[in-house]
Parts: C-alpha cells; sequence; structure tokens
C-alpha cells in the first residue's frame, strides 16, 4: 500500500497497481481538466481538478464498501435465519457469503471509482451536458471503450518500460496513436509476454499473480461501467427502442476492450474469488459510484464547496449505515442486490436521517450558487456559440489526450486556420469571376450537401493553397463545410431566391463566412478576457407566468444546437446585433434530485422503500418531517430552472429592443406570451436606465393606450429614437412628439419609398 496525502481526507491508501494506473498519461491528463469549469471565474479557488475528485470518490467508495461489510456483519448477528437470504433474478445468496463476496469486490469497486470520469474531455459538462453542442456524452459505450483502450495501451507500455530493458522504440507509436491497427495490437501484447516471462524469471513469484489479479480486476470494472448510467434509470414501456439500442452499443463496446484481448493472449484466468461481471449480484458496486447517495456526491458535495469557499459539509460517520438489500426497483422485472442506508439498528438512528437531509441541502445550494450561477452560465453559452460558430460538430479523437488551456489555445489555432483559408476563398472567387465559374460551381455544389466531404476538400484544396500544407486538415475541412452550408442557406432564405451557381454568392458567402470566423475570434477572446456577456432576458420557472408546459417546450427545443443557434442568429438580425452577440443557456427540463430517492430500511430489510416515498403506515412514518425537507428540497431544485439569455456588454444600451426581440421570437415558437421577468426587467431599467431612458419612455408611452400610435420596435426607430433624444444631453421632447416625429418621416411617399 502507498500512501497520498490529500486536502480533505488527510492520508488515502492506495495499491501499488491503482497507482501505476493513475500515472498513466490519459489519467493524468485529468489535472488539466477542471472539476467546476468557469466556476473558477466567480470562486478563484475553485479550480480543483477531476484528479482530485477520482481520488477522493475512491476513497469514499472505499469507506462505504467496510460500512457495508460491518453493516452487514451486525445484521447478521441479530437477524432471524429467515431474513439472511439476498435475493436477485431467480437466485440467492446468504448474507455471510454476501459479506465475503463484497469484501473481495473491493478492488473492482474501487477501480470503478477511479475510472468513472474518464470519459470527460474539457470543458465536457458544457459543451455536452449543458450547451449538447457534442451529442455523444462521456458516458456514451464507444467512447468509454476508446477510453479504456487508450489506458490499458499505455499502462501496458509503462509495464513493459519497467521490465524489459531491451524495448522496441516503436512501442511509443503504437502506444501515442488513438486507433492502433490489429497488427501493431498484436506486437504490443507480444512484448507484454516477454516482459510477464521476465518478470517471471527475475522478480518475486508473487509479482507476477498480482499482475494478473490487477488485470483481471481491470476488465471487470471496465465492464461494470459500461451499466453505470443504465442499472439507475427508470423502466418505463415508451423507451424500449432507445434501450435496446443502447444495450447493443454496450453489447459492442465490450466485445471491443483491448483488456480482454490482453487477458486472452497472455492467457491470464480468473481467479476464483474474481467471477465475472452480474448486474444483478453487482448492482450494489454501482450504486456506491454513482446513484443516490453515493461515492461521487461524497466527494464532490464537500470538494466543490470547501473549494467554492461555502462551507458545506456532513458527517462521516453517516458510513457506518450502508448497507445491502434485495430491492426491485419500479419498471425491474425482478430484484437486484442494491446499496441502502439503515436508519434502525437497536433503536431509531436520526443522526442518519439527518445528514441525507444535510447533503441534500449542500448539492442544492452547489447547485444554485456554482453549477448554474448566471456568470459561470454565460461562461459556458459563449463557448458553446463560439464552438458552434466554428463548425465543430462533435469531440474529435484528439480532445481525449488534452486538458482545458490545450483545448483553448486548439480552438483558437482553428478558427485563424479557417479564417485564412476563408479569406483565400473570397479573394479567388473575387478574381475574375468568368474564367474560375467552374471551380466557384463545384464549391457551392459541395455546400449544399453537408454529406460531400471528400468533394468539397478536393475543390477546397484548389482554392487554397493554406489547407494544402495543412497536415490534419479533416477537422479543418469538416468544419468549414458545416460553416459553409448554414450559411449558403442563411443567405437563399433571407434573399428568397435561389441564387445558386452566382460567383456573386460565392463571394457574398465567403464574407460573411469571414465576418462569422472573425466574431468566433473575437468571442473566445472575450471568454479569455473574462468579459462575459450581460444578462438580457430570462425565463424563470418560478415565475407565475411560466408554467411546466412551457418550460418543457422550450427546453426540448433550445437542447437542439442547431435550433438554437438559429435563434441566436435570428435575434440578432431583428435587433440588429453583430453576429456572436446573443448567446442562450438553456437547461434540461427534467432536472431533478434524485438523491432523495435513497434507499432506506428500519428494522426489516425486507421492507426497503424510497426515503421520499415514506408514508404514514411504513414503520419509518416517524421520519415525516425529515422526509418532507427532502421532498421540498427536490422541488426547490426543480424551481433553479432559468433559461438565461446574454447580450455582449456593448449592445445593452437598446436592451429594450433586445427584450422585445427576444420577446416577440420565444412567443411565436411556443405559441403562447412568454416575456422577461418582471425582478429583471426593473434591474435592467435601474442599471441602463441613463443610456436607454428615452427609448424606455418612449416604449412605455406607446404602451400606455390603445389609443397611443404603435411605431414596430426596430432598429431604424431605435436609432432615430437616440438621434432625436442623444445620451448625456438633457431634452424636453417627449415620448409623444418622438412618435409623431417619426410617424411623419415614415409616412411621407418618398421616404417609405426609400424604406422599401
Amino acid at each position: 500500500m502507498k500512501t497520498v496525502r490529500t486536502l480533505l481526507y488527510n492520508d488515502c491508501e492506495f495499491e501499488f497497481w491503482e497507482l501505476e494506473l493513475l500515472h498513466t498519461p490519459i489519467l493524468q491528463r485529468m489535472y488539466n481538466l477542471k472539476q467546476l469549469g468557469f466556476a473558477d471565474r466567480i470562486y478563484p479557488d475553485a479550480v480543483h481538478s477531476r484528479f482530485n475528485h477520482i481520488l477522493g470518490v475512491t476513497n469514499r467508495a472505499d469507506k462505504i464498501v467496510s460500512g457495508v461489510i460491518r453493516s452487514l456483519s451486525r445484521e447478521q448477528g441479530n437477524l432471524p435465519p429467515g431474513r439472511m437470504d439476498f435475493e436477485y433474478n431467480r437466485k440467492s445468496i446468504p448474507i455471510a457469503k454476501l459479506q465475503a463476496y463484497v469484501d473481495k469486490r473491493r478492488p473492482v469497486v474501487r477501480l470503478i471509482a477511479l475510472l468513472h470520469d474518464i470519459g470527460h474531455i474539457p470543458f465536457g459538462h458544457t459543451l455536452e451536458d449543458e450547451m449538447h453542442v457534442f451529442s455523444v456524452k462521456h458516458d456514451n459505450p464507444k467512447r468509454q471503450c476508446q477510453f479504456f483502450n487508450i489506458l490499458v495501451r499505455e499502462f501496458v507500455y509503462a509495464l513493459i518500460l519497467r521490465h524489459d530493458p531491451n524495448i522496441d522504440p516503436a512501442l511509443l507509436t503504437i502506444v501515442c496513436k488513438d486507433e492502433p491497427s490489429q497488427l501493431e495490437s498484436d506486437y504490443l501484447i507480444s512484448r507484454l509476454k516477454t516482459a510477464l516471462d521476465r518478470i517471471k524469471r527475475c522478480y518475486q513469484p508473487d509479482l507476477i499473480h498480482e499482475i494478473h489479479t490487477f488485470l483481471v480486476n481491470l476488465e471487470r470494472a471496465m465492464v461494470a461501467l459500461f451499466y453505470l448510467d443504465d442499472v439507475h434509470k427508470e423502466r418505463n414501456g415508451d423507451d424500449k427502442g432507445a434501450e435496446q439500442e443502447r444495450n447493443d452499443a454496450r453489447q459492442k463496446a465490450i466485445g471491443e476492450l483491448f483488456i480482454s484481448v490482453v487477458l486472452s493472449q497472455c492467457e491470464i484466468t480468473a481467479g476464483p474469488d474474481q467471477p465475472a461481471f452480474n448486474l444483478d449480484l453487482d448492482a450494489f458496486s454501482l450504486d456506491i459510484i454513482g446513484n443516490t447517495i453515493c461515492a461521487d456526491l461524497l466527494d464532490y458535495a464537500k470538494r466543490d464547496s470547501r473549494m467554492s469557499g461555502l462551507h458545506y459539509d456532513y458527517d462521516d460517520r453517516i458510513f457506518r449505515y450502508f448497507s445491502l438489500v434485495s430491492y426491485k426497483a419500479r419498471g425491474a422485472d425482478h430484484p437486484m442486490i442494491r446499496l441502502c442506508l439503515q436508519v434502525f439498528t437497536n433503536k431509531l438512528r436520526l443522526d442518519v436521517v439527518s445528514e441525507i437531509v444535510t447533503i441534500l441541502r449542500a448539492r442544492y445550494l452547489l447547485s444554485e450558487r456554482v453549477i448554474f450561477h448566471p456568470t459561470k452560465c454565460a461562461a459556458g453559452a459563449m463557448l458553446g456559440t463560439a464552438v458552434s460558430m466554428m463548425g465543430i460538430r462533435e469531440a474529435e479523437l484528439n480532445f481525449f489526450r488534452i486538458g482545458d488551456a490545450v483545448f483553448m489555445a486548439k480552438l483558437e489555432q482553428h478558427v485563424v486556420r479557417c479564417l485564412q483559408i476563408t479569406k483565400e476563398v473570397r479573394d479567388y472567387t473575387a478574381v475574375d469571376a468568368a474564367a474560375n465559374k467552374a471551380e466557384v460551381t463545384k464549391f457551392l455544389t459541395c455546400c449544399k450537401n453537408p454529406d460531400q466531404y471528400q468533394p468539397f476538400e478536393s475543390v477546397l484544396e484548389t482554392l487554397s493553397t493554406t489547407l494544402k500544407s495543412l497536415p490534419d486538415r479533416s477537422g479543418i475541412t469538416m468544419a468549414l463545410l458545416k460553416i459553409c452550408t448554414e450559411e449558403l442557406a442563411a443567405i437563399e432564405v433571407n434573399a428568397n431566391e435561389n441564387l445558386f451557381g452566382s460567383p456573386e454568392t460565392a463571394k457574398d458567402l465567403a464574407e460573411k463566412i469571414v465576418l462569422r470566423l472573425t466574431e468566433a475570434s473575437r468571442l473566445m477572446w472575450q471568454i479569455q478576457a473574462r468579459q462575459y456577456y450581460d444578462l438580457v432576458f430570462r425565463v424563470s420557472r418560478i415565475d407565475k407566468k411560466t408554467n411546466a408546459l412551457v418550460v418543457k417546450e422550450l427546453a426540448d427545443k433550445f437542447k437542439n444546437p442547431a435550433f438554437r443557434f438559429k435563434f441566436e442568429r435570428r435575434v440578432e438580425h431583428d435587433a440588429d446585433l453583430k453576429y456572436g452577440s446573443l448567446v442562450i443557456h438553456c437547461p434540461k427540463s427534467d432536472t431533478s434530485l434524485k438523491e432523495a430517492n435513497v434507499l432506506v430500511f428500519g428494522s426489516d430489510p425486507k421492507s426497503v422503500i424510497e426515503f421520499s416515498a415514506i408514508k404514514e403506515e411504513h414503520e419509518l412514518h416517524s421520519l415525516s418531517p425529515h422526509i418532507q425537507e427532502a421532498i421540498d428540497l427536490a422541488s426547490a431544485y426543480k424551481r433553479i430552472w432559468n433559461m438565461y439569455f446574454f447580450v455582449q456588454e456593448a449592445q445593452m444600451y437598446k436592451w429594450p429592443l433586445i427584450e422585445e426581440k427576444i420577446r416577440f421570437a420565444l412567443t411565436e415558437i411556443i405559441g403562447s406570451d412568454v416575456s422577461n421577468c418582471d425582478d429583471l426587467h426593473r434591474q435592467l431599467k435601474s442599471t441602463y436606465g441613463d443610456v436607454a431612458f428615452h427609448l424606455i419612455r418612449v416604449v412605455e408611452y406607446m404602451q400606455s393606450s390603445e389609443k397611443v400610435p404603435k411605431v414596430p420596435l426596430t432598429p431604424e426607430f431605435v436609432e432615430f429614437v437616440e438621434g432625436v433624444t442623444p445620451h448625456g444631453r438633457k431634452v424636453d421632447i417627449s415620448p409623444e412628439t418622438v412618435v409623431k416625429q417619426w410617424l411623419a418621416i415614415y409616412l411621407r411617399p418618398e421616404e417609405k419609398s426609400d424604406k422599401k
């Protein structure tokens, strides 16, 4: 055992091979992934990494295992024989065997904890879970398999490097590849076999047994992690197709695990204490890491609050009361062995109940004050829009090995290269349009079809010398194709005609892309400079004007990144804003405090129940006040939902116009009125009163009576109001006069003709 000194848990013990796994580059990179994303922009000390988190989760998981073993031992001495068998999928296991089984599974549980976040990429929660810019998430089976295989190749290479004095330099090239060939993988394994033979001859006999045992446990942990999210989902008849698709993807990923190939070719077999993963029996190991009151929550509730300076905490005594039960979840076909909390031993343990509520409260406050802090949401929305403006569709494989800072640098490099190529295309289309018409036509033909990757790359190489010189041009080409397709569609829609094949269209398209990429570069700079956009419009769940159906419809529509991107650009066009000046943050509508559903039981393990579902007839009905508090917290958690619209600070002088355009666009797509929150509206009037004072007066005047003339709130009208009532000058022009002057100009035939 090795001791690691940590801030939160003092000395934590790790096995030698666990540390060897942690020392691989793919896990070391987690030092460079911040646990809370942009939260350090509000709480400067919240710079802790995912690496710190996985160490903490492993510590918490180990303590839960110890608590479970202790609890089962206590039950074994107190319960009658009839209650000592735990059922799972038409089988049963005596409590004494279950206790021994949990102890033997401890190494696997620890490895699940170490690996549970391995699939995260830089700003993954922002770009995948919040902004949905990338549709493939960290728990996708294919991505998990890719990360697991990279990890195993690195671990194998590290093992060879330690024990092979004549190591082949070509091995490093193989290990650094994201997807080496079958021949290369077989060669890596052959060199591992050579290293293992040397260990047998030159080192202690126990060492080879340790390595074999660790590799088998590693495979068990990886297989288990493919089920981590699925075991906690409620089953219903409506998602059978999606569930089958997920099962197929999982089985395909399990079949492609490199660790299984290593075990097979090296003839490493599992020992009698290392049975294959059994979902029904091993469900408790997944509960320990990622469900209800679990090691994941117990670490981040303590760590995130501490590093944010909020000091929410719980008592470690809760670990003494973790236990196991046989439980059949809603919609499940049979019971599984699940993790729970025992709130009654020889007496009612109210301290356990109060700790449940304390942990729920800590999670709620973290969500309210950190996770969904408006400034953090603004930064995340800006990054999501910037990435969309750059045309990046999905997380590339080269994102898997880098941290946050390198990712931001790659984005800046990406936009510079795209901009340079686009400028060359623009210059090409501007010279001798007739002679270049054939290439221009090919270019526009590809732009109309986002799947024309190869033809697009070919024509782009004709138009750009920069692209030819890039060694990794596939990502650039795919991004530019996406951008060109979107912008060409916008040109044709706005022109109300098909301009296809026109050299002017190609030049106009290139100009628009240059503008788009220039503004994306500016947006990235503002993120780095902490010049975050200001809040101009908010749809809140606590607003009486916003019902649950509106929230769900908005969340369902705006989780589509293409829809959100088009909406942002529409409002920019209607309010005469610069490209990229408006960004939107819209979380999922079904965010729930699942921890309120932690399983508990009193004196009888067979009466296990979800904490929030305890009713008056249950033996634990005396816990009603605590249960109600947990239910209230769950309700409050749902009310955190806010949809934010942020605008560049330089544009806030015309916030009434922006507010109106957002309101109109939202109302149009929802079919019912969606207005700005009253408190934010009052705040904007107070903050930007001097700047927008006259415009606000004019708008309020037009809304004051049905008899008052109504003027469409357009950018031209806003510009006119600013002209007759300029900033910083005391004027006595009344709103009535402003409206009359505008109507007089607007209604003149020659003016009306000019406007048309």
